[in-house]
């Protein structure tokens, strides 16, 4: 073997060498290229899914809010509802008493709100009802003025008392409302005791 051949298989041993050499760089680098990607890939699938199941648990979060709030606003419509009937029925049963009883009720509200020169004004559902001379036998009782009005109001019952300066409103209507005012809070409790 020439000098000449020995410096060319030198040449080539040494490229050979690092060819293998640079390879097997190349692949260590890949693999730990690899590596790293995996561990982003792994890192972002777990952050993906600590905020999918934080978006999860803020969507059943809002829902089971909505839920409660819908619910606390059917109890209270239902509770509404109750009083509602509590006052109707209140309402009614006054109505449907007989007609000495309704009468002697509206005698005490006209005697303690009329005064001299009042004209009472019947509803329309009691002015078949009312006594004869009922106005006339409290106007006497009261020892005082009182007429009855050729109008009637369009409440279900009760008085209204007019005169030239102002009305008392004594519907029916109007003291349930008064009543409900004063008395709601205390027949919530009644119905709903905590």
């Amino acid at each position: 073997m020439t000098d000449k051949q020995v410096f060319l298989d030198n040449i080539l041993a040494n490229a050979d060498a690092r060819a293998e050499s640079l390879i097997a760089a190349a692949k260590a680098e890949e693999a730990e290229a690899l590596k790293d990607l995996e561990k982003e890939l792994a890192e972002s699938e777990t952050q993906e899914r600590e905020k999918t199941r934080l978006e999860t648990e803020l969507i059943l979060s809002r829902r089971a809010s909505a839920a409660r709030i819908a619910a606390s606003k059917i109890h209270l419509c239902a509770k509404q509802q109750a009083v509602d009937s509590a006052y109707k029925a209140a309402k009614q049963s006054i109505l449907k008493m007989p007609d000495k009883a309704y009468f002697e009720l509206m005698g005490a509200l006209i005697a303690k709100h009329a005064q001299n020169g009042y004209a009472v004004v019947f509803a329309e559902s009691d002015k078949k009802r009312v006594p004869k001379d009922f106005v006339n036998g409290l106007a006497a009782k009261l020892k005082i003025k009182l007429s009855v009005s050729d109008n009637t109001h369009k409440g279900n019952g009760g008085v209204i008392l007019k005169s030239a300066q102002y009305d008392k409103n004594l519907s029916l209507d109007a003291l349930l409302q008064s009543a409900r005012e004063e008395t709601e809070t205390e027949v919530v409790k009644i119905l709903f005791p905590s």
